[in-house]
């Protein structure tokens, strides 16, 4: 996976590294392919389609994850408050869905 800069390329082989690992509770032949090292969509995507997940299923839950890790970022940085938050998960609902 392509990232922009050295920093965001850590950040996303970290957190594939961090997803394989919690993944590993369930076995799945597909993950024991895998690098250690590996970016968090293709962690995410080997696990999904592993476990027979369906492709509209496994993006769903990806952009969920997406639009609340932004969310969040809002919220640590003051510029919504708990309400708000909520507000704009529910508006990103539709483009997840």
């Amino acid at each position: 996976a392509l990232a922009g800069s050295r920093e965001r390329h850590a950040e996303t082989m970290l957190q594939g590294a961090a997803f394989l690992k919690a993944a590993s509770a369930w076995p799945c032949q597909v993950l024991d392919r895998l690098p250690a090292e590996c970016a968090y969509c293709v962690a995410v995507g080997a696990t999904a389609g592993g476990n027979a997940i369906a492709l509209h299923d496994a993006l769903s839950a990806f952009l969920h994850s997406f639009f609340s890790n932004l969310v969040q970022a809002a919220i640590r940085l003051g510029v919504v408050g708990q309400t708000g938050a909520t507000a704009l998960l529910a508006g990103f609902e539709p483009l997840a869905l």
